[in-house]
């Protein structure tokens, strides 16, 4: 049987960097897709924004799918769609991050170019590590959830479902952080945060509460 090929959903700046990741890795790449009617037809680094969802229908034998969206819970939302459609949903984790044999890494996961996965740590599905980050051992990612570039887990911290960790922010070990999450730029997180927490600042603190 012919190796399926891969389409993006997503043909914007996280999108290209799924495409990086899975060109370094020899994949073959069908092209773009996305709900946008102003990409259709559009051309994206030398590949084409072939249609959005629906051109999936009728494909799931020789089309699998990588998530190039970097809204967290639109990341979601079309993980679900096209599980629920009977679609493939694959990770790209780039050749040139260190990623541990005994580290796990989901369905439609993203692990970007010198990002760092330590022993035991869970990369739960549709989870980012972006750029340079890195996740030490025993850190669990729910689902979703991302960790900007240059952020940094120490050991055995959690993330909840759909948290984002900003740029170049740091995490002590044994720290739980909720879900709904965002922790600002820069930030020093050294106590646990509870869901839907907005928090800045070295240490962070709690700058406001955002529903689920």
């Amino acid at each position: 049987m012919a190796k399926k090929k891969i389409a993006i959903f997503g043909a914007g700046g996280h999108g290209k960097v799924l495409l990086d990741i899975l060109l370094e890795s020899g994949a073959a790449v069908a092209g773009f897709l996305d709900d946008d009617p102003k990409k259709a037809g559009a051309v994206v680094c030398g590949l084409k924004v072939l249609g959005g969802f629906a051109f999936l229908e009728g494909k799931t034998s020789s089309l699998s799918l990588a998530l190039g969206i970097g809204d967290n819970k639109i990341r979601r939302k079309i993980y679900e769609k096209a599980t629920a459609a009977g679609v493939e949903v694959v990770s790209a984790v780039h050749p040139r991050a260190f990623v541990s044999r005994l580290a796990t890494v989901g369905r439609g996961a993203a692990i970007m170019a010198g990002a760092v996965v330590n022993a035991c740590a869970m990369i739960g599905e549709g989870a980012v590590v972006n750029t340079g980050a890195t996740v030490d051992h025993d850190c669990r990612l729910e689902r979703f959830c991302q960790l900007w570039p240059g952020a940094h887990l120490a050991g055995t911290v959690r993330v909840g479902e759909a948290s984002y960790i900003g740029t170049g922010a740091s995490v002590i070990p044994n720290i739980t952080i909720g879900k709904d999450v965002v922790v600002g730029a820069g930030a020093a997180v050294v106590s646990d945060i509870a869901d839907c927490t907005v928090v800045v600042g070295v240490p962070a603190r709690p700058v406001r509460k955002d529903a689920s």
